[in-house]
């Protein structure tokens, strides 16, 4: 997950921002249940207007779906509800991640722009800058690395208050967060005979959840 944080902010309109796409990608979120806490958000209209641009991209079965451009500001308000130790880490990654797209924008000098400068060679100067700032971002990566532990595939395994939060945020009453986390813990936080590494707990969950519904 470290990985996904390299290029989680960017520049649009001269100020830096993140989608709600890359937000569920980093937090282990379904997209979905971002883009209904946006839509839920107790918050003037005009903050929303401003700091939460919608727009549609295209799904890879080629269907188009909603999703949001947002701001620093719009970040902080949304991520207030994101709980729990692994939460709080990406969530203090996230602003420094901001804070460092910030950084090289405010110090970074005026491109120089000859009046015959080709398109592409502009491109260029961008993505060589661009580069700069994803490296910085990487680095910053590493200090998550380093104080929270990490899968060889990048996932973050949650805590039993991650889960215990998660089920009552999504109103979940029949999953153990101690017996959840014990049993895939025994399990190298893998899923199937297969022994697939996990990449979302949250979906976990709600399998977990399903599973006992059924045995009553």
């Amino acid at each position: 997950m470290q990985e996904n944080l390299a290029n989680a902010v960017a520049v649009y309109d001269g100020q830096p921002c993140t989608t709600s796409l890359k937000i569920a990608e980093v937090f282990g979120k379904a997209h979905r249940s971002v883009l209904g806490i946006i839509r839920n958000l107790e918050a003037p209209a005009d903050f929303v207007q401003h700091n939460f641009v919608r727009y549609t991209y295209t799904a890879a079965n080629g269907k188009a779906n909603p999703a949001y451009q947002i701001t620093r500001d719009g970040f902080t308000l949304l991520a207030m509800g994101f709980t729990g130790k692994a939460a709080m880490r990406f969530k203090v990654a996230y602003i420094e991640a901001f804070n460092a797209m910030e950084k090289q924008l405010r110090e970074a000098p005026p491109l120089p722009v000859k009046a015959d400068a080709e398109p592409v060679e502009l491109l260029t100067r961008l993505d060589h800058r661009a580069g700069i700032i994803a490296v910085q971002i990487t680095n910053l990566m590493n200090v998550v690395r380093h104080t929270h532990r990490i899968m060889p595939n990048g996932f973050v395994p949650p805590t039993v208050r991650d889960v215990a939060d998660y089920c009552l945020e999504m109103h979940i009453t029949n999953v153990d967060p101690h017996r959840f986390c014990e049993y895939y813990e025994a399990r190298n936080w893998t899923r199937g005979p297969r022994a697939i590494p996990m990449v979302n707990w949250y979906n976990a969950v709600h399998s977990w959840s399903e599973r006992k519904a059924v045995e009553k």
